[in-house]
C-alpha cells in the first residue's frame, strides 16, 4: 500500500466512524488519524526537531513566565478549533456511497490499525478478519488531508511542550540536542550508552530526534546523507566486530 493509498483509507475511515456515531456523540479517532497522516507524510521528524530546537535551554523561570503559559494556551485552542473544523468538514453519509473491505492483519502491517481501535468498537460484530468501509468522495480528500497535517503539527509541539516541562521540572533546563561534528561520532556515543541493548533502529530514532551533526561548521539537516552514513558505520562496525 503507498502513501496515498493509506491517506485515503485512513479518510475513509474517519467518514465511517462519523457517520456510524453522528447520532451517538461518540468522536472519530481524529487525534490519531492526524499523527498518521504526518507520520505518513515524513513530517512528524522535521515537526519535533523544529519545536524542540525551540525550547532548546529553556529554564524554569522562562518556563512558569507569561509567555510560555500563553504558547500553551495557544497550542491548545488550536488543537480544539482544528477538530472542530475537521469534524464539521467530514461529509455526511451519500446514499450511493460505495463499501470496500479491508483486512485487519494487512492493517496492522501498514501501521494503521490502531487508528481503528474506535472504529471496532462502535461496529457490533467484527466480520472475521475484515471490517467493512465506506468510501468518502475524492472531492473531500485535499481539504481534510490538509486540516489534518495541521491538527498532527498542532498534537507534535503539544507532545514537545509537555516534554519540555518534564524536562526542566526534573533538571532545570531543557537541552534535549546533542551536538556532534561526525555521524560516526553521534553513531560510537549512542552504541556505549546502549551496549547491552544496542539496535540500529533505535539508533536512528535517536540521531533524527535528539542530534544534530554539523559538517564544516554547518548543520547537516539532510536525513538522507546521515541515513546512509549511519547505514555505512554500522556495516563497518559489522564487519570490524562481527555483531551480526
Amino acid at each position: 500500500m503507498n502513501k496515498t493509498d493509506r491517506k485515503k483509507l485512513v479518510l475513509d475511515v474517519l467518514y465511517t466512524s462519523k457517520g456510524i456515531n453522528r447520532m451517538i456523540g461518540f468522536e472519530p479517532p481524529l487525534k490519531e488519524a492526524a499523527l498518521f497522516i504526518i507520520k505518513n507524510e515524513d513530517m512528524i521528524w522535521e515537526a519535533r526537531r523544529v519545536t524542540r530546537k525551540q525550547y532548546s535551554g529553556i529554564n524554569e523561570d522562562q518556563l512558569i513566565s507569561d509567555k510560555f503559559q500563553k504558547k500553551k494556551e495557544a497550542i491548545d485552542s488550536l488543537i480544539k478549533s482544528l477538530k472542530s473544523d475537521l469534524l464539521s468538514s467530514i461529509p455526511d453519509f451519500q446514499e450511493d456511497d460505495s463499501e470496500y473491505t479491508v483486512s485487519l492483519i494487512e492493517l496492522d502491517e501498514e501501521g494503521i490499525e490502531p487508528i481503528l481501535n474506535t472504529l471496532y468498537s462502535q461496529y457490533k460484530v467484527v466480520q472475521g478478519s475484515s471490517i467493512s468501509i465506506r468510501s468518502m468522495n475524492n472531492q473531500y480528500v485535499k481539504k481534510l488531508g490538509n486540516l489534518l497535517k495541521k491538527l498532527g503539527r498542532a498534537l507534535i509541539k503539544k507532545e514537545v511542550i509537555d516534554e519540555v516541562e518534564r524536562e526542566v521540572l526534573l533538571n532545570g533546563i531543557y537541552n534535549i540536542f546533542l551536538e556532534f561534528t561526525s555521524v560516526p561520532d553521534a553513531c560510537n556515543y549512542y552504541e556505549n550508552k546502549n551496549k547491552d541493548d544496542f539496535d540500529i533502529q533505535l539508533l536512528k530514532v535517536f540521531i533524527r530526534e535528539k542530534v544534530i551533526i554539523y559538517d564544516n561548521d554547518e548543520i547537516q539537516e539532510n536525513w538522507s546523507v546521515i541515513n546512509k552514513r549511519i547505514n555505512s558505520w554500522d556495516d563497518h562496525e559489522n564487519k570490524k566486530y562481527s555483531r551480526k
